[in-house]
């Protein structure tokens, strides 16, 4: 049972993370009250006596978040972001504060010492903000990064004279940096990588520890919309985040909300805010810390139907990904009707990076065993028309800015090629 006073989280929902105290829901609905299109159901709820539930407040939209915040920043110092997030169109939100990162963050989560300096991979927006302001808050040096190959030969020598000893970047750009590093034998030896913003793969993280076999990871699970939610630490099981005090995640099948309480030092205020992904919790984490653990397994809004089954996009990615010879993963949709991408399929495929420059049919036989064990309806969609599931190895596309790995393209068809698995 929790303390006295408490909210528990398995008295919200069917599956909760997290726990607020009576005094931190009230002053959550009381704040959402300040909202035009919030008013009403949040003073009745807060007039009400015993038996109120977080349920039986409204969701926050991510545009009445945008504008609850704004009101705060009137009269104040403020910084402004560009970012599409985790719903689509892009937005600009204003921060009173830094709040990805803070300094009440930092006094638990702190991955790197004074003095020490980090290679920001990140280019712009709310991920490279956050690791410039880890970096501050460390008493880190920063040094902005480049997403060539050429540019990180070039500068290499000058990255090993400065000491660079810290790198943070999204998974891909991670898994570039280390293949650059090892394919050209730079010598850079860094003692900790920061990730953030998707999966990074057992494959990554074993090309990245061929760099140094001692590598501490330290990520953080954030939006554009919420700041940083949670955090994994190096003694974490890779991919498991704590979340932080003072919130709850509300999770269904339907959708992922997050909570949290108002005058939190990290973080601003949030009532029932959906993210939009799919997250697994509590999950249980050897580091043994009393913070709820949670494991990100991708969006909600990407299910597509093959057959008479339908996938998500990214559970097809996590899959194919199980292995530690396999850095990344790419969904290939091939549609009935081109102007539905995400419609019903003629067939569906999924191409993989592996971790090693020759890796042969095998690669592919065994990503397709491994997915179609994981996946009951793949595996007899496969056996009733082998051409409709196909792996093939090869390069995976990116977005351009950001080296990103798009999780699923759309092609006309697909021609069989000497890399491609059993049953294409």
């Amino acid at each position: 049972m929790g303390e006295p006073g408490t909210v528990e989280a398995k008295s919200l929902a069917s599956r909760t993370v997290g726990e607020l105290t009576t005094a931190q829901l009230r002053g959550v609905a009381a704040w959402a009250a300040a909202c035009p299109a919030l008013t009403m159901t949040c003073r009745r709820w807060l007039a009400e006596g015993d038996g109120r539930r977080l349920t039986d407040l409204p969701h926050m939209t991510v545009e009445q978040g945008l504008e609850a915040a704004g009101r705060q920043l009137r009269g104040r110092p403020a910084y402004y972001t560009v970012s599409s997030g985790t719903t689509g169109p892009p937005r600009v939100k204003g921060l009173a504060s830094r709040e990805d990162v803070s300094s009440a963050h930092v006094s638990q989560w702190r991955p790197m010492r004074p003095g020490d300096v980090l290679l920001n991979l990140f280019s712009t927006g709310g991920a490279y903000l956050t690791a410039e302001r880890t970096a501050a808050l460390c008493g880190a040096h920063t040094v902005p990064g480049v997403t060539e190959a050429g540019d990180l030969i070039g500068l290499a020598p000058s990255l090993a004279r400065i000491g660079v000893n810290a790198v943070a970047g999204y998974p891909e750009m991670l898994a570039f940096f280390a293949r650059t590093v090892l394919g050209n034998r730079l010598g850079l030896r860094p003692r900790l990588v920061i990730w953030t913003g998707g999966n990074l793969t057992s494959g990554c993280a074993a090309l990245l520890r061929e760099l140094n076999p001692e590598l501490e990871f330290w990520s953080v699970y954030s939006s554009s919309e919420a700041g940083g939610v949670a955090f994994g630490f190096p003694d974490c099981a890779l991919g498991v985040h704590h979340l932080w005090p003072g919130q709850i995640l509300e999770l269904t099948a339907e959708r992922c909300c997050l909570t949290r309480a108002v005058g939190l030092p990290a973080g601003r205020p949030l009532l029932r805010l959906p993210l939009g992904d799919r997250i697994e919790g509590p999950v249980t984490c050897p580091c043994a810390r009393d913070l709820p653990a949670l494991r990100v397994q991708g969006r909600l809004n990407d299910m597509v139907r093959l057959y008479d089954a339908v996938f998500s996009v990214d559970s097809l990615r996590l899959a194919a990904t199980d292995s530690p010879e396999v850095i990344g993963a790419q969904v290939i949709l091939v549609p009935e009707d081109l102007d539905d991408p995400y419609g019903p399929q003629r067939s569906l495929g999924v191409r993989v990076d592996p971790r090693t420059a020759v890796a042969g049919r095998g690669v592919a036989d065994r990503t397709r065993a491994r997915m179609t064990t994981q996946h009951a309806a793949l595996r007899a969609i496969s056996e009733r028309s082998p051409e409709a599931f196909w792996i093939e190895c090869g390069p995976l596309e990116q977005l351009s800015d950001c080296l990103k790995t798009k999780p699923a393209v759309v092609s006309r068809g697909h021609a069989p090629d000497l890399w491609s698995g059993k049953g294409h």
